[in-house]
């Protein structure tokens, strides 16, 4: 499928949004008369459930190419995309807790960081899966809970593709299905393996995004500016002149009404600018951008939980003693992460990506 450069913007800001989130977690930083990414009115961890969104968005997209796509190809491209950089980065996470308790004499978040919990994260099995789970799961560097639930989420996709086509019926119905059994999994509450909260977040909003590709295809782009457009401030309204209560069940009303609602925004009114128009290129430092944000945003996700662990030792050793973090603590971090998640992809990722493609895939 075309390239939709809105999505690259949208997935840049779910990763600062998510950022932030954790930032105000893990340091304890609260703003006063500001917007709180953590420990506010809105929750604003599940902008994950947007990525999964997109995922499913993009997964749709690519149909045709994964139904003439062997398993074992398809899954090997994904295991080399996901992989590599969150095992570096969870390495980095382990480093770093050990780190902190030889300084401070605890462990970071007192999570002891055994074996058994690393195992776990390097093998993405640490949440969702056969495991015993605790608020974190049993693994280390936490968000790395969606990208496990994500690469599982790939796997029911091809299957169903895969039955479906043996069957010739058509997956839309399975896609319906398995967003319905996702959102029953988190109105339930179970904690079963790979029917936990874990896994009822990332099935419901990743085939969501599935089904919300056909919508896009078929729907009048113009009625869905409309729609999506007013939808998306109505929600908006609601979050900002004290009405929350009104949304009585955050993580419903955001993946199944705000967040598809500036999806389809922001991709319909891109086709339309786009489509049918003779545009001419992009210039060269546009493009040179839209291709940094759209390829940061996954090491932004992976990396920002060990550096935050990082930034606050190496702060606590300025200061020589804790003090607070402030606001301008948390912007000179997310500026830094920006930066980082450019290094970690054009030196580590893309030719990690490019060597391991070159000796498995054929």
């Amino acid at each position: 499928m075309k390239r939709y450069y809105s999505l690259d913007i949208i997935r840049f800001i779910l990763a600062v949004i998510i950022v932030m989130h954790h930032f105000q977690q893990n340091t304890g930083l609260f703003i006063e008369g500001g917007v709180n990414f953590f420990n506010g009115n809105i929750y604003y961890g599940y902008a994950v459930e947007a990525f999964f969104i997109i995922s499913g968005f993009l997964a749709a997209g690519a149909k045709e190419r994964t139904e003439n796509t062997a398993f074992s190809k398809y899954f090997i491209n994904k295991i080399i995309r996901i992989v590599p950089m969150a095992a570096v980065a969870s390495a980095v996470y382990f480093i770093a807790m050990f780190i902190h308790y030889h300084r401070y004499g605890f462990w970071y978040a007192q999570v002891v960081p055994g074996i058994w919990r690393m195992l776990n994260t390097l093998l993405l099995s640490n949440a969702g899966g056969p495991v015993t789970l605790d608020f974190i799961g049993v693994g280390l560097n936490p968000p790395l809970w969606y990208v496990g639930v994500l690469l599982r989420c790939y796997i029911v996709f091809y299957l169903i593709l895969w039955a479906c086509k043996k069957l010739n019926v058509n997956p839309l119905y399975s896609f319906i299905a398995m967003v319905l059994f996702g959102t029953a999994i988190m109105q339930n509450g179970t904690d079963k393996a790979f029917l936990n909260e874990f896994h009822g977040r990332g099935l419901a909003a990743f085939f969501l995004g599935t089904v919300i590709y056909s919508l896009f295809m078929y729907a009048s782009k113009k009625k869905t500016i409309i729609i999506s457009a007013i939808t998306a401030f109505l929600f908006v309204v609601l979050c900002i002149k004290d009405f929350e209560e009104l949304l009585d069940y955050q993580w419903g009303c955001f993946t199944f009404v705000f967040f598809p609602a500036v999806i389809l925004f922001f991709l319909s009114l891109e086709f339309l600018i786009r489509d049918g128009r003779n545009l001419p290129a992009m210039p060269k430092p546009v493009s040179l951008v839209f291709d940094y944000l759209g390829n940061v945003p996954y090491e932004i996700y992976v990396w920002h939980s060990p550096l935050i662990i990082i930034y606050s030792m190496i702060r606590v050793q300025e200061f020589h003693n804790f003090t607070p973090f402030t606001e301008n603590n948390m912007i000179c971090f997310l500026l830094f992460m920006a930066v980082f998640g450019g290094l970690t992809y054009y030196l580590m990722e893309r030719p990690v990506t490019k060597l391991l493609k070159n000796k498995y895939v054929k």
